[in-house]
């Protein structure tokens, strides 16, 4: 699936290569920033709307879950290096 870096201030969601993302992004975590992580998402749309109601839901201090469609996951860039991405399903 294809990889997009979303920016929630300029809210988009920019298609980047695996390779960009593993080099240059890999310092991004969206269960701890909220502001720039990487998206993995069959389409543009969708990587969109997967960020923007991951951020609506972790700005809701009510919410106590997430959607089930929208999950984190690990992605190795280096031996023994990680870094988590949103995967919308």
């Amino acid at each position: 699936m294809p990889f997009f870096l979303f920016n929630q201030e300029g809210d988009t969601a920019v298609r980047i290569t695996p390779r960009y993302a593993d080099s240059a992004c890999n310092d991004t975590d969206p269960g701890a920033n909220l502001d720039e992580f990487v998206v993995i998402a069959a389409t543009q749309y969708k990587a969109l709307g997967g960020a923007r109601r991951w951020v609506a839901c972790w700005q809701n201090e009510t919410e106590t879950c997430v959607p089930d469609d929208l999950f984190l996951t690990e992605r190795t860039y280096r031996p023994g290096k990680i870094y988590m991405v949103l995967t919308c399903g």
